[in-house]
């Protein structure tokens, strides 16, 4: 699992943060593929390992980046 908390725009109003849904720039697949490239060697030998995936992007007041991993026997 994958997800990019991106920090709010300064432009946004306090009220419209509770409902607002993240820009589609950059995509969501670059963030992806960003993650994988960084992971692939360490985490893993290759990406084409990866059988399975779940993603999403939002805002958040602490903007980072969430992965989790786990091993399929």
């Amino acid at each position: 699992m994958l997800t990019v908390h991106l920090p709010f725009p300064k432009s946004m109003s306090k009220k419209r943060r509770e409902y607002a849904k993240p820009e589609p720039r950059p995509d969501l697949d670059n963030y992806i593929k960003l993650a994988f490239d960084a992971m692939n060697g360490l985490v893993y030998k290759d990406d084409a390992l990866i059988v399975m995936l779940l993603a999403e992007k939002m805002y958040s007041d602490e903007p980072r980046w969430e992965i989790q991993v786990k091993e399929i026997p």
